[in-house]
């Protein structure tokens, strides 16, 4: 079937002016870090305008930063942080 959520690193720009739905993008360390191969960067972008369909996709990422073995503990930590945060923010409907 086709693909509810689609995560872009190396094209944010370009998903941005496509994604159908909401676009949600979280990245580790602080922002406008110089060294941006440290820098792990997630788009992710719903189907739809659904919150809460935003927010399984969001989950999905978690799932998927989790299983990433090539991930520092560090950046995972960070990158599941400010996802759960934003998970967080899509069910209180903000």
């Amino acid at each position: 079937g086709p693909h509810h959520m689609t995560i872009d690193s190396d094209h944010p720009e370009k998903m941005a002016a496509t994604c159908p739905g909401i676009l949600t993008e979280v990245a580790t360390g602080p922002s406008g870090t110089a060294d941006k191969k440290e820098q792990q960067k997630i788009v992710i972008c719903s189907a739809s305008g659904s919150k809460e369909e935003a927010a399984k996709g969001l989950e999905r990422a978690l799932a998927h930063v989790e299983q990433n073995d090539e991930m520092s503990a560090t950046a995972k930590d960070d990158l599941k942080a400010k996802l759960s945060a934003k998970i967080a923010e899509l069910r209180a409907g903000k």
